[in-house]
């Protein structure tokens, strides 16, 4: 994403959308990213689509077929992890993406 340098330039009034697929590590990192060329949330609206409604550490999964609560300790529903970004401008979707059009 660049350095200290990095600058945005829209047009005063006019908002980027940004669609960021897949909620995970990924995801969240793109995110604090834009955000962080965006501190005063007025050039970019950013929408997040995962085909799950959680994001799970999959790594971790295995321990479940031992633990019955084992996937609650290893999930959190996007809805509440979008929360961790503390603004208005960031969204989650569910959903498959299917088709990107300009």
């Amino acid at each position: 994403m660049g350095g200290s340098n990095t600058k945005l330039d829209v047009q005063a009034g006019a908002k980027k959308k940004i669609v960021i697929v897949g909620g995970s590590f990924g995801g969240k990192i793109l995110t604090q990213c834009l955000q962080a060329l965006d501190p005063n949330e007025t050039q970019l609206e950013i929408t997040i689509v995962d085909k799950n409604e959680h994001f799970e550490f999959i790594c971790t999964q295995f321990l479940a077929l031992a633990e019955d609560d084992q996937f609650k300790k290893n999930s959190i529903p996007f809805v509440d992890s979008i929360k961790f970004f503390k603004s208005d401008r960031v969204k989650f979707v569910q959903g498959k993406l299917v088709k990107v059009d300009a």
